[in-house]
């Protein structure tokens, strides 16, 4: 029984006409449906409403039985059923619901992944796989923005679509949903999205070479994003920040290579807010041991003889040099040495003299030089000690 919106003015009763009836059942459809009918069977006026837009009635009034048509766009999930809720109410007070049931689409339309994003720098193309199980094509309806270009646009059944973007000039992020359609109204969507010259992430400078010894360097980190720094090896240390936001210098030192070899390592930067990383790759100089160059006769008789040298480079300071001398080729420290007070890397050469020589006798004579990475030694130099002719030319050694 049905109670009409009538009132007793003095007592505020309701009063229910028991001529009053309206008799109407729920729908059911297809997902892939786009049309049905409300069938209301009554003896009244009566109206109609309806609280979701995917569903458009013909009419929304009437008197007595009817047939209310009515349109609604194809389920576009093929996951999940819909219910759309149609108010009935009669000229009296009768009101009752009618439930329009759509199941899900049976045809399959879904992407994945369902986003891309891109940096403002990058022009790479990448790719998102459509799983279908019939004709599908990019919406012809919406306008695809000339940033992006979509290859395929439409297939049949299950597909890779190839998503090439340009670079970003402008400061602020840009996006486009991208809609997948099927024939039966199966829809799917994807979001392109490319973040803004302001929000880009960069190290730079990109590359540095750091010198075998311990040194300080240096970078800059830009990008309006929060970030955070970490290093690849534990010999890159003593970074002066660790994380930040925007512009702003980090420094670093590199310890001591000691090796022969030159080595590598990263400092990597991070924003996790906008899935940006860039880094900074730093090339150590392998270790050199110091170059001696070979020394100078300048001067000798029987007994003595008078050299000068000097130390071209070395990769760490020079603690000790001077010569080394023996009758045998290849001299070292382990023979004769004269230890020199002059400084290593002076313009000037450090000048020694050697004392105590055996007349006639063939002698061998280099340069030492001595550092944290080792001892290294000049070429030799090989004279006699016998006196020099007035016209010999001092800067030739004597054989």
């Amino acid at each position: 029984m049905f109670f009409a919106d009538c009132h007793n003015k003095e007592y505020n009763l309701t009063v229910v006409p028991s001529n009053e009836y309206i008799h109407t059942s729920d729908v059911s459809l297809l997902g892939s449906v786009t049309s049905g009918v409300i069938k209301i069977d009554a003896n009244c006026g009566w109206s109609l409403s309806c609280d979701s837009d995917f569903v458009h009635l013909s009419k929304t009034s009437g008197n007595n039985s009817d047939s209310v048509y009515f349109s609604i766009t194809a389920n576009s999930s093929s996951v999940k059923e819909r219910i759309s809720i149609v108010h009935l109410s009669s000229s009296g007070g009768i009101k009752t619901t009618i439930n329009i049931k759509q199941y899900k689409n049976e045809e399959l339309i879904e992407v994945d992944p369902d986003h891309l994003d891109y940096l403002a720098n990058q022009t790479d193309t990448r790719a998102f796989y459509v799983k279908a199980n019939g004709h599908w094509s990019i919406d012809s309806s919406q306008v695809i923005p000339d940033w992006i270009v979509l290859s395929p646009t439409q297939g049949n059944g299950s597909l890779w679509v190839n998503v090439s973007v340009q670079k970003n000039d402008n400061d602020s992020e840009r996006e486009k949903d991208i809609i997948i359609v099927g024939d039966k109204g199966a829809m799917a969507k994807i979001k392109i999205k490319q973040s803004g010259l302001s929000t880009l992430l960069l190290a730079s400078p990109s590359n540095i070479l750091a010198e075998p010894s311990d040194n300080l360097y240096g970078f800059t980190i830009s990008g309006n994003v929060k970030w955070h720094v970490k290093l690849s090896s534990d010999w890159i240390y003593d970074l002066s920040i660790d994380e930040g936001y925007g512009k702003d210098s980090v420094t670093f030192r590199c310890r001591d290579n000691l090796d022969f070899l030159e080595r590598q390592g990263k400092i990597i930067v991070i924003s996790e807010s906008t899935n940006q990383k860039d880094s900074v790759i730093i090339t150590q100089k392998k270790a050199e041991l110091a170059y001696a160059r070979k020394p100078v006769l300048v001067a000798c008789n029987e007994k003595e003889a008078e050299f000068t040298y000097r130390i071209e480079s070395s990769s760490f300071p020079v603690t000790e040099f001077g010569l080394c001398y023996s009758e045998s080729p290849h001299p070292t420290l382990y023979d004769n040495k004269i230890k020199s007070s002059s400084d290593p890397l002076d313009e000037e050469d450090a000048r020694s003299m050697i004392n105590g020589l055996t007349k006639g006798h063939t002698y061998y004579v280099s340069v030492y030089a001595v550092s944290k990475v080792g001892i290294s030694y000049s070429d030799d130099c090989v004279f006699v000690a016998l006196p020099k002719p007035d016209n010999d030319d001092i800067d030739r050694p004597v054989f």
